[in-house]
């Protein structure tokens, strides 16, 4: 469904006609509620194995996440790298001051 969905999109964006476009918007439209319901599908799936593999739900609840706790490292001008959460913050302010100064 997603190659037909690309090949109406190209065929819209050669001729240009009101046709085409619908008949893309249809295919469009029922791709996302077939990619929604994938991953709905997908969702309760890690959900009702939760006892049976709970690796599996905790690794999908962490990619959830926005927030990381690590902080990278930092690679300073004289090739040395931070290795703490401190220094790095350092290397960002001093960073921050030479440009903005």
């Amino acid at each position: 469904m997603i190659k037909k969905r690309d090949v109406a999109w190209k065929k819209y964006i050669q001729f240009k006609s009101t046709a085409n476009f619908d008949q893309y918007k249809n295919i469009r439209n029922t791709v996302n509620s077939m990619v929604r319901a994938n991953g709905a599908a997908y969702r309760k799936s890690i959900l009702q194995g939760f006892k049976g593999n709970p690796k599996k739900f905790y690794g999908h609840m962490r990619n959830l996440r926005t927030v990381k706790d690590a902080t990278t490292t930092l690679r300073r001008s004289d090739g040395t790298t931070t290795a703490t959460d401190q220094e790095t913050a350092e290397e960002l302010k001093q960073q921050y001051q030479n440009v903005l100064s």
